[in-house]
């Protein structure tokens, strides 16, 4: 055999790094069966290497997997959990099925293996008993100030529905909290919760059902705070107890706290105090003791160490009731100065006015008259607050609601003198046209008037009517000059009413030219013109607001030109006759919707000012429908101008019926509260608002017996802001601040002038008026005229875009 060369290193790509290369040197066979036998076990041992090194890789990633499967049963048994406790043992015995499963699957695992991981499954279940443990002690204290606070929002929803049924239950939730394994300061954080929601559940109760008395509950607790009272005052004053009654078990007076160890009763309110006492009076009257002298002797005795003759003669002194009176059990006034006589002598440091008085009295018959105690004391300064904004509007009302039945006479009274002015009107109307009223009609006519600021008018109506008789038409070339002629023929020489009638028929015809320009301006413009007029149509302002914009912009035009030629009274309307029919007959027919878009493109597409000149025009409930048609541009505004349109139809519907009926004293008692809200506004200026007000007060559901409150007078109206001293009126829709802003900006806007203008404003001088288009014009304050500026124009602010 040929002998083979042997290289003890090699450079090739396998090797390590570059070598020498040897010499060859000479080999047996032997020595290369031996080389081939040490290559193959090297080989088997990295073999085994790599097959055990994947077996520990797998093991790891069951491992791994192991401690996923664990981590979702533990969420699984946390989401099953009812009292976080019962936890903490499911965590554990899932920990241990889990090791036991891991296990299990790997029975091949040698010794030291198994002792890994049986050190790894340790570590584990150590972390999961820890984990179980703070999740379930955590969850359990959730779930008690869960169950907690249930229960102390049941509580106050039973307070809400009567608010002195339910101290009993307080009493055990608050001893339930102290005795719970809470933390101390868990447990009066909790405390403190329920406490104030059932002094906020008192407080809402009493705002909207004796609102008067949490006014005086939160004015006087204010007092105390703030004089830092406490515990100071004699013992009928610190218990709230004008009268001293005794303690006992067996009463359950109205407001009664718990025995304080005096002897004496203790009240939440004086109020509640002073009820029991007259109570307790009335039914010491009522069984005989029913002067004076048998009063006090009953209520002060002397075996107590008093003097009750010389008790009696105080109350008597300062009552004036004589102490051998009999007393009246039902007398308000008389009972209640005994009381506040008597509260004197038991030594009671508070003044008993007569608000409280009233109060308590009422309270005796009527235990609702009076609100429960509520402590502000466990209340946020803005809960309180919030309270007394809402007893104050609720008090405001019922006071608004008194005077209006103290002010009924005058409202019938009112209601007389609107029908005698209605009763004229028709008279003179009637008159003007040609007719003569028989005599039953003067008959019925002098008695609607009698009383009244038109009593005695009859005569001058009488006299009117003379003048006012149809005649014969006269041609109107020759009418003038010989009208005149006639005219001054009969003043010298009198004449009989048949010639009346002749001169006034011919006056009229005279007149047709004149009437004719009034009444029908555009078409004695195109007649004048030339030029044939573009109809009109109603359903433009809904399909092609633009035509129909620009169409009324060159109306606007032509009734200015007339103005001008014929004078101002000449060329007011916008629409003939027939276009005028045409238009009411179609809005007629509109949906409520319809309406408001109507007006909403026709103000858009022309001016406010051509709208509002249209709506009168058109007349019925468009004026107003009209004036609130800018507010659809939102979703408040479009619910308000619908309410609005639904009401005019309620209350003027075109069969003439209508459908809701106001209170008596309605628009009076409106009429105030606009003029309470915006004092800025005159007289005429509120009766101009009036109708819009009333129709959105009852398209909207409001009380017809009650005017509309506060804020529905801001959605229809606008809100009151004040710029320095001066009182004006955002429109609805706005925002305040926005409009104010507007404001200022528009008035920077004048330059040098502005300060001038802001003085003004701050002192009272100035204040603004919004025009037609909603700008803001500034007038004197004192005389209502027009200021004018620097440039010699008045000053406008421009706000409305």
């Amino acid at each position: 055999m040929a002998r083979i060369p042997v290289y003890q290193q090699q450079v090739g790509i396998r090797a390590a790094g570059p070598s020498t290369i040897n010499t060859p040197t000479q080999s047996t066979d032997s020595q290369m069966v031996l080389q081939g036998v040490n290559s193959f076990a090297d080989a088997a041992i990295r073999l085994g290497q790599q097959q055990a090194a994947v077996k520990n890789t797998q093991y790891m990633t069951d491992f791994v997997n192991s401690q996923s499967a664990l981590s979702q049963s533990l969420n699984d048994a946390q989401q099953k959990s009812q009292t976080g406790i019962d936890y903490i043992p499911a965590a554990q015995q899932i920990a241990k099925q889990h090791e036991q499963d891991f296990f299990s699957n790997h029975p091949e695992l040698s010794e030291s293996e198994k002792q890994d991981y049986t050190l790894r499954w340790a570590q584990a279940r150590g972390q999961v008993e820890n984990q179980a443990i703070n999740w379930g002690q955590g969850q359990a204290t959730q779930i008690k100030l869960s169950n907690f606070e249930d229960t102390a929002s049941q509580i106050g929803s039973q307070i809400l529905q009567n608010p002195n049924g339910s101290q009993a239950l307080q009493q055990s939730w608050l001893q339930s909290v102290n005795d719970s394994d809470l933390p101390p300061a868990i447990k009066a954080q909790m405390q403190q919760k329920g406490l104030n929601s059932w002094e906020y559940a008192k407080g809402l109760w009493a705002a909207n059902n004796a609102s008067e008395h949490l006014m005086s509950q939160i004015q006087a607790q204010k007092l105390d705070n703030a004089a830092a009272k406490g515990s100071s005052g004699t013992l009928a004053t610190r218990n709230n107890n004008p009268l001293n009654l005794r303690y006992s078990t067996s009463n359950s007076w109205l407001g009664k706290g718990g025995d304080n160890g005096t002897g004496f009763e203790q009240f939440d309110t004086p109020e509640h105090g002073l009820r029991a006492g007259l109570k307790l009076i009335r039914n010491h009257i009522n069984n005989g003791d029913d002067t004076l002298t048998s009063l006090i002797n009953r209520w002060a005795p002397q075996s107590d160490n008093n003097n009750p003759t010389q008790y009696a003669q105080a109350v008597s002194s300062a009552t004036g009731i004589p102490v051998d009176a009999k007393l009246n059990p039902s007398d308000a006034k008389q009972l209640t100065s005994v009381a506040k006589a008597m509260a004197k002598q038991e030594g009671y440091g508070g003044e008993i006015d007569d608000g409280q008085a009233s109060r308590a009295w009422n309270a005796v018959d009527n235990p609702a008259a009076l609100a429960p105690g509520v402590n502000t004391g466990h209340l946020s300064m803005e809960q309180t607050q919030s309270l007394y904004r809402m007893a104050q509007a609720n008090n405001d009302r019922a006071i608004a609601f008194q005077i209006a039945q103290q002010t009924q006479q005058a409202a019938l009274a009112a209601k007389r003198e609107t029908a005698a002015s209605h009763a004229s009107d028709i008279m003179q109307n009637r008159i003007a046209s040609g007719e003569i009223p028989s005599q039953t009609d003067w008959q019925n006519y002098t008695t609607t008037v009698q009383g009244t600021q038109y009593d005695g008018a009859a005569e001058v109506l009488r006299g009117a009517m003379v003048k006012t008789q149809q005649l014969m038409n006269l041609p109107p070339s020759l009418a003038q000059q010989q009208l005149d002629t006639m005219r001054l023929d009969l003043k010298q020489n009198g004449g009989s009413e048949t010639e009346y009638k002749v001169l006034d028929a011919v006056q009229r015809g005279v007149d047709k030219r004149r009437t004719d320009i009034q009444q029908n301006p555009q078409a004695v413009g195109a007649l004048d013109s030339g030029q044939p007029l573009q109809p009109l149509n109603a359903g433009d302002a809904i399909d092609q607001p633009g035509t129909w914009g620009q169409q009324l912009m060159q109306r606007m035009v032509n009734s200015d030109s007339l103005a001008q030629k014929y004078g101002p009274t000449a060329g007011k309307n916008l629409m003939t006759p027939d276009e005028l029919h045409n238009t009411q007959d179609a809005y007629a027919r509109m949906t409520p919707d319809q309406r408001i878009q109507f007006w909403r493109n026709t103000q858009a597409s022309s001016s406010p000012a051509i709208a509002t000149r249209l709506a009168r025009e058109v007349g019925g409930d468009s004026l107003q429908v009209s004036a609130v048609a800018s507010l659809a541009n939102t979703p408040a505004g479009y619910t308000a101008a619908l309410a609005v349109d639904r009401g005019n139809r309620l209350i003027n519907p075109v069969d003439g019926a209508a459908k809701v009926k106001f209170g008596a004293g309605f628009e009076e008692d409106t009429m105030s509260k606009i003029k309470s809200e915006y004092p800025g506004l005159s007289v005429s200026q509120i009766q101009q608002l009036l109708p819009v007000v009333k129709s959105y007060h009852a398209g909207s559901g409001g009380d017809l017996n009650r005017p509309p409150d506060g804020d529905a007078l801001h959605k229809i109206i606008g809100t009151p802001v004040k710029i320095g001293s001066a009182a004006i009126i955002a429109p609805p829709g706005i925002s305040e601040n926005t409009f104010k802003d507007s404001i200022n900006n528009g008035i920077k806007r004048l330059g040098e002038y502005a300060q001038s203008v802001n003085n003004g404003l701050r002192n009272g001088t100035y204040t603004f008026t919004p025009d037609v288009d909603g700008n803001q014009v500034l007038i004197n304050a004192a005389s209502q005229r027009k200021v004018v500026g620097s440039d010699g124009r008045p000053v406008v602010i421009e706000v409305s875009k």
